[in-house]
């Protein structure tokens, strides 16, 4: 149960039933559907198998479900259709989808770690850029373990702690073992 409260989940369910809206309301009332809502479909079923079978990829392959949808490229709402279009278009009308700028803004601030990670990937950033965010992180943790006594700071070395934590750990008691041979 608390699998199906996830965001990505429920945002998946709902274009699943916007989706699914749409191609009955198309059917029953001999709509003509685009190439859009097509895509939409097609993109909701690869989504959906990778959310089956690669759980740890779902949130990537729905970000890019979104993406897409939110320019009206795949689409999943026929009847209530809130697109801001720009140019023109026969098959595939540039503009932005509302639905799905609504879809992609809440699953971006529910997830905005993941999201900044994911960002960070496709954007690409130097080595540099990583080595100086691993310092700043392991100067914070030092900062925050600063006060541990020897044995503490024992102990959470023996825990699995993130890379930056540990090295702040193993840093904070060199310096303590110097401070202490030097008395």
């Amino acid at each position: 149960m608390n699998e199906l409260k996830k965001t990505e989940n429920l945002i998946l369910l709902l274009l699943w039933i916007l989706s699914a809206s749409t191609f009955t309301t198309a059917l029953l009332n001999n709509y003509n559907l685009f190439i859009s809502d097509y895509i939409g479909i097609a993109g909701l079923l690869v989504v959906t198998t990778i959310f089956i079978f690669k759980p740890e990829k779902k949130i990537e392959a729905l970000l890019f479900l979104l993406i897409i949808g939110t320019f009206n490229v795949a689409s999943f709402v026929y009847f209530f259709n809130v697109v801001f279009t720009f140019g023109f278009g026969t098959l595939v009308s540039p503009g932005i989808q509302i639905v799905s700028l609504i879809f992609f803004t809440v699953l971006f601030l529910k997830r905005k770690n993941k999201m900044t990670k994911i960002v960070r990937y496709f954007l690409g950033t130097t080595e540099e850029d990583k080595l100086q965010a691993f310092e700043q992180r392991k100067n914070n943790f030092k900062e925050r373990f600063k006060d541990l006594s020897e044995q503490e700071i024992n102990t959470r070395l023996a825990n699995d702690l993130q890379p930056e934590a540990k090295q702040a750990l193993i840093e904070l008691k060199k310096e303590k073992n110097a401070l202490q041979h030097s008395s």
